[in-house]
């Protein structure tokens, strides 16, 4: 894309943590350094990041790599953060940048979600801003670097808006520029959560003393437990399995304790098969005149126990064992059945 477009506004799951390769392997990073890396594996030489709060800033925060930052641009800067006091000062900056021929460089527009309080309508100094950056997508020209052979395409010195989602700047903004391109990041699919999990099972306790086979299928179990979820909630898991202790054998017990914030997982007691083989007594002296409803009630919570079901292989990925639809005219009992259930199955 980067041949193509030269700006770039991403929105969704920025804030999640990413795969990203690097000298010593795979690692956990934040989007930034995420993009860096493959920044830097074009040839780029350093990152400009922007936010409201922290000003702009040289990355990576090296002082020969600020330095020529700052000399590139024509730059000062206090503690490696530029001084400037608005968005007029940030598209200069981006200009300078853009049209650089002499060094390959990126823009990062950090929190662009809180440039303007009025993403659709912006007040006259942000519409200026955001014209300027439209103006400037379409007057960008990509460049090849001296002394590269002709396999390698001009590449324009990129602006990335980092946005919570995409509405959070105005719509035509992407939409009225060919140079604007529009990525959505989702969630981590299961092919990128069980990288993760291979990546994460060293920190649990007792990782040491598992086989290579053991490995593979307990990463397979964290990668179908965590369903739905973000790198940096598998991340937070392992550190929470580790700080409380529970082995990697056990991890969808750590992935429970990070949802609800329990390790105790009454699904794993011994004592819930002997409850529930003699609760027949019990519960038809509750409800009454439902025998029919009480014994496939009691079958389904069986077989999900002794783990002989479908249901119960698919709730590692947070599913319910099974689910339970009562119908029925009012008085009959329904209400009942499933306080008396839950009283048997949890004691309150």
């Amino acid at each position: 894309m980067l041949p193509i477009r030269s700006q770039f506004v991403l929105s969704g799951d920025i804030r999640d943590t990413f795969l990203t390769p690097t000298p010593s392997g795979v690692r956990l990073q934040g989007l930034t350094d995420c993009l860096w890396g493959f920044l830097r594996s074009m040839g780029f030489e350093f990152l400009l990041i922007y936010d409201r709060v922290d000003g702009i800033r040289v990355h990576p925060a090296e002082k020969p790599v600020q330095d020529k930052a700052m000399q590139l641009l024509n730059l000062s800067s206090v503690n490696g953060v530029v001084s400037m006091t608005n968005l007029d000062s940030l598209g200069n900056i981006a200009r300078r940048l853009v049209e650089l021929k002499s060094a390959r460089a990126a823009l990062v527009i950090d929190f662009a979600s809180r440039l303007s309080a009025s993403p659709q309508a912006p007040d006259s100094l942000d519409l200026k801003f955001f014209t300027v950056m439209e103006k400037l997508s379409l007057r960008a020209e990509p460049f090849g670097r001296e002394g590269v052979g002709q396999q390698e395409p001009p590449l324009f010195n990129p602006v990335f808006w980092l946005l919570n989602r995409a509405h959070d700047m105005p719509s035509w903004f992407s939409l009225d520029s060919d140079r604007v391109g529009s990525i959505v990041v989702p969630r981590p699919d299961f092919e990128a959560r069980l990288r993760a999990s291979e990546v994460l099972s060293p920190q649990f306790d007792s990782y040491g003393r598992l086989s290579v086979a053991q490995r593979r299928r307990t990463a397979l179990r964290f990668a179908d437990a965590t369903d739905g979820m973000s790198l940096q909630n598998m991340s937070d898991i392992a550190v929470l399995a580790r700080w409380q202790r529970i082995p990697l054998m056990e991890v969808e017990d750590a992935v429970r304790c990070f949802k609800i914030g329990a390790t105790d997982n009454p699904w794993r007691k011994e004592y819930l098969r002997e409850k529930i083989r003699n609760a027949r007594p019990y519960i038809e002296d509750r409800v009454k005149g439902q025998h029919q409803a009480v014994t496939k009630t009691m079958d389904i919570l069986m077989r999900s126990v002794m783990g002989l079901t479908g249901a119960h292989a698919r709730s590692l990925g947070g599913r319910p064992r099974g689910v339970l639809f009562f119908a029925g005219p009012t008085g009959v009992g329904k209400t009942e059945l499933a306080k008396t259930l839950t009283q048997l199955l949890f004691g309150d």
